[in-house]
């Protein structure tokens, strides 16, 4: 019979650091192939939206359309039963399709049709291959897609271009979105930190914060913890030919803006296009904070993936690269924590998805 725990349990059960002793015990720490996706999306994102058991769409993971090709994308929505590995194809569509996005969970947006799923800007590779800012949101609850007016784009150009392949993350039902590159005229990347207000009125929703990453970058893998906005990596200098990725780590403390972004311990290996995932109010909307870990997956070199996977631990200020890697090397892929709990030991409950993504000539 499914259940689930307490989420401070099942964090700890996935880490393998507490097991009740009504549960099946698996094994943590070892990555393993769960049901694998229909679409073949890359450089997109996934998103486990929780919610009451009985609700057919809460407790379920969505994928916003994605890249299929070099030039292409598609813009359905597919959600991931993780209780049962089933994929279904809502039957819904992006009112743009775009790659290279995040996918922001507002659990309130004051609408009042439940949590929403936002997307900023990102790049319409069918639509010329530019960036665009356009914003957009999914409701789960009631099934609504809709783009903002106009009026709430996305702002921010570099040579009078739109930046795409942000970082984002969410903290109270506020998107913080920083960085981004453009790829026609230099400096092409972006350092500006912006946060977006769902519940202010249309025109009023974007406030620069005048708060700039050190260096300007763009794939930044993201995660949040405790109220802290955590910046990984990224892209940073761009030749034309060869994006360079870097190793810095900084971290902004949304209770205290004013000393903006701050340093913290490099990256073992220097990443882009990964994922971040932490395990607090990025997965789950909670104040509760986790075990104080988030982690890096599958960031990598472009054009190479990578199967590396670091540990961050919070308290100490320090990375282990000795965590244990995917199974395949991937980037751009999609990934999020799914706190669910079963007593299978086998299906991944709870634990790290990592999803799709592409990898060298592929």
């Amino acid at each position: 019979m499914k259940r689930k725990l307490p989420f401070i349990v099942a964090v700890l059960l996935a880490l393998g650091l507490v097991v009740p002793a009504s549960y099946v015990a698996g094994q943590p720490g070892v990555w393993q192939l769960g049901p694998q996706p229909p679409f073949q999306y890359t450089r997109h994102d996934a998103v486990f939206v929780p919610g009451p058991d009985a609700e057919p769409w809460a407790n379920k993971v969505y994928f916003l359309g994605g890249r299929t090709s070099s030039t292409t994308e598609l813009p359905d929505i597919w959600m991931l039963d993780p209780w049962t590995g089933t994929y279904t194809n809502t039957g819904l569509d992006m009112i743009e399709d775009v790659s290279n996005y995040n996918g922001n969970l507002v659990f309130d947006d004051g609408t009042g049709r439940g949590p929403a799923i936002y997307v900023i800007g990102g790049n319409d590779k069918d639509g010329a291959g530019l960036n665009i800012g356009m914003v957009q949101r999914f409701y789960p609850q009631t099934g609504e897609v809709e783009a903002l007016a106009t009026q709430d784009d996305w702002p921010v150009s570099v040579g009078g271009f739109k930046v795409g392949g942000v970082g984002s993350a969410v903290v109270d039902d506020l998107i913080y979105v920083f960085g981004g590159w453009e790829t026609n005229v230099a400096p092409y990347f972006s350092d500006e930190t912006w946060v977006f207000d769902p519940k202010q009125p249309s025109g009023q929703r974007w406030t620069n914060l005048d708060l700039p990453l050190h260096p300007g970058r763009c794939y930044i893998q993201t995660a949040m913890q405790a109220g802290k906005i955590y910046a990984m990596g990224g892209t940073y200098q761009y030749t034309g030919s060869d994006l360079v990725p870097t190793d810095v780590v900084e971290v902004l403390d949304t209770a205290n803006l004013a000393a903006g972004w701050t340093s913290l311990a490099p990256l073992p290996v220097a990443a882009a296009e990964g994922r971040g995932i932490g395990f607090d109010s990025d997965t789950l909307g909670l104040d509760e904070p986790g075990p104080g870990y988030i982690y890096v997956v599958s960031g990598g070199d472009w054009p190479e993936g990578s199967a590396e996977v670091q540990e961050y631990d919070i308290a100490n200020d320090t990375w282990n690269q000795d965590f244990p890697d995917l199974i395949n090397f991937r980037s751009n892929s999609a990934a999020s924590f799914i706190p669910l709990c079963t007593a299978d030991p086998d299906d991944g409950l709870p634990g790290m998805w990592s999803f799709s993504g592409g990898w060298t000539g592929g």
